[in-house]
């Protein structure tokens, strides 16, 4: 009998391991399809992601092209100067501040076609129109715009004060003003600059025009959508554009700056790279005598100079603006000097789509002596812009900037919350994946679960059968059982412990029992589970509980 149930056992074994290889072959093949399934999913996944990139860069291409443009505006200073000459022309120069250097990105000189226009309000509106047209043909912004007014509509004054000291000077201007200009202090803007500092002296320079003028020249900026950032004196914007050029290298001595219009012309007298002298002479080149009037106020500034300078001499003349054939020879002749034609494009290259002839313009000295008032350092930097236009300005920079930033924030964010959607939906899909196939394996899994749980009982059981049979065979044959008691029950715990359950006639009996048990080799450390006293039909009787701990070696 011993024999017939081991062989049936090995059976068992059998049979299950083999049932056991093939669940196992069976799941490993359906994780593989699953894995290779997710696998095709994130790949697919990431294409279509690539492809909503590609969409959401189309979408955010125009806002990204203008933010890039504003960046470039910044990182590349892109500075326009712009003059109305008496009313009669427009000259701008535009410079780009590259990496590489100053380049010229724009020439324009435009007259002014009044036609008809016969009465004031005609003639700004055709103004206001033209300076309207350049703007939006060529793109012309209020960032970093120059603009100034003309010498003859400013009063300029060289003053010495006994100081040399910022702060005292300030203090001495506010009552040197009221002694040097013939206006109302409430009706002209002004400004003043320390030009020079010697021996306990300072001479300064103090500029001013009226009111009026200044809100003429805004008023015609502001229909045309303009708001300049800086108002200068357009002999000043000369005296920047001849310290630019390479005429300043080496010792030059005493240079006077000539700009000649068609009705009216301008005189700086530089020393040591400094303004010393500036005077407007008014003319008109309609007369026969136009050139011998000008070689006359010519000539009387210099004389001016000479006393105020004691007796300096001027060395040589640089010469700018129009109709320069008629002046040129006139000058050299007459003042015995050597007279030079401005190019104030030579130091400065020229951007590819820019005209060379343009470049070659000796009238527009004094739009880029303006555009240059943001680059140089050896300049006069008096700003006529009313304080109320430039809180105006900052309010706007602000609002830009806060735009900018605004605009750059919300960027961002919408970019920060389209990729974590993407990542979000395409996780979801993959989990949403994971958990159908994660479904439809899990009944096989349960099935293997219980499978493997039985392969387990089975083990157990024909590992230990032999010892059981031993132990059944032993409690038949030995004298363990009084013939008064019997066993109702035989117990084999995975605990390694065997429970004996019966029935006997008194306590004394059971106490016996465990004696008997734990001389048995096959135990150790027998005790008594329960024993209680019970009656059944008409007999009392003792049901018992026995524990017997298996040995080990056994």
């Amino acid at each position: 009998m011993y024999k017939r149930i081991s062989l049936r056992g090995q059976k068992i074994n059998k049979y299950l391991k083999e049932i056991s290889e093939k669940v196992q072959k069976s799941l490993i093949k359906r994780l593989k399809q699953i894995t290779q399934i997710k696998f095709s999913s994130l790949k697919i996944s990431v294409i279509v992601n690539n492809l909503r990139n590609q969409r959401s860069l189309r979408f955010f291409q125009r806002p990204l092209k203008e933010l890039k443009q504003v960046i470039d505006d910044f990182r590349f200073k892109i500075i326009t100067g712009i003059y109305i000459d008496n009313e009669k022309m427009i000259k701008l120069v535009q410079l780009k501040n590259t990496s590489s250097g100053l380049r010229v990105s724009k020439i324009i000189l435009k007259e002014i076609d009044y036609g008809k226009a016969q009465t004031e309000k005609e003639r700004e509106e055709v103004l206001v129109n033209t300076l309207k047209e350049i703007a939006q043909n060529d793109k012309i912004s209020s960032r970093n715009l120059v603009t100034a007014i003309p010498r003859h509509l400013s009063i300029v004054r060289y003053i010495i004060l006994p100081s040399t000291d910022e702060k005292e000077i300030k203090q001495m201007m506010e009552f040197e003003v009221e002694k040097h200009i013939p206006f109302a202090i409430d009706k002209v803007e002004r400004g003043f600059q320390i030009i020079s500092k010697a021996d306990n002296e300072s001479k300064v320079i103090l500029i001013a025009v009226k009111k009026e003028t200044i809100d003429k020249y805004l008023s015609w900026f502001s229909k045309a959508n303009l708001i300049p950032e800086i108002i200068d004196i357009s002999s000043f914007a000369t005296f920047n554009s001849f310290v630019n050029s390479d005429y300043t290298t080496g010792n030059v001595g005493v240079t006077a700056l000539v700009d000649a219009g068609q009705t009216t012309a301008e005189i700086g007298i530089v020393c040591e790279n400094l303004l010393y002298f500036t005077r407007s002479i008014l003319f008109n080149t309609k007369k026969n005598s136009w050139i011998e009037e000008l070689l006359s106020e010519i000539k009387r500034s210099i004389n001016v100079f000479r006393i105020e300078s004691h007796n300096q001499e001027i060395d040589r003349m640089v010469l700018g603006g129009e109709k320069l054939d008629d002046i040129k020879r006139v000058l050299q002749e007459e003042l015995n000097l050597i007279v030079k034609t401005a190019t104030p494009f030579k130091e400065i290259q020229l951007a590819s789509y820019v005209n060379e002839k343009e470049g070659l313009n000796s009238a527009m000295s004094i739009p880029m002596g303006l555009a240059l008032r943001k680059v140089i350092t050896n300049k006069i930097e008096v700003n006529l812009l009313p304080e109320e236009v430039i809180k105006q300005r900052q309010a706007q920079k602000k609002r830009k900037a806060l735009k900018l930033w605004g605009f750059f924030t919300s960027l961002v964010a919408i970019c920060l919350i389209t990729f974590a959607s993407w990542i979000f939906l395409s996780r979801e899909a993959g989990l949403k994946e994971l958990d159908r196939k994660i479904a439809e394996v899990k009944p096989g899994v349960i099935r293997v679960e219980k499978i493997q749980s039985q392969i387990q009982l089975l083990t157990y059981f024909t590992e230990n059968q032999s010892q059981c049979l031993d132990i059944l065979r032993e409690l038949s044959l030995s004298s363990v059982i009084p013939e008064d008691a019997y066993f109702t029950d035989l117990v084999f715990r995975k605990n390694k412990s065997v429970y004996l359950r019966g029935m006997t006639l008194s306590h004394s009996v059971v106490s016996q029992i465990v004696a008997n048990l734990e001389n048995l080799v096959y135990f150790k450390n027998v005790e008594r589970s329960f024993s209680r006293a019970n009656r059944i039909g008409n007999r009392d009787v003792v049901e018992f509980e026995i524990k017997c701990p298996l040995m080990n070696d056994k």
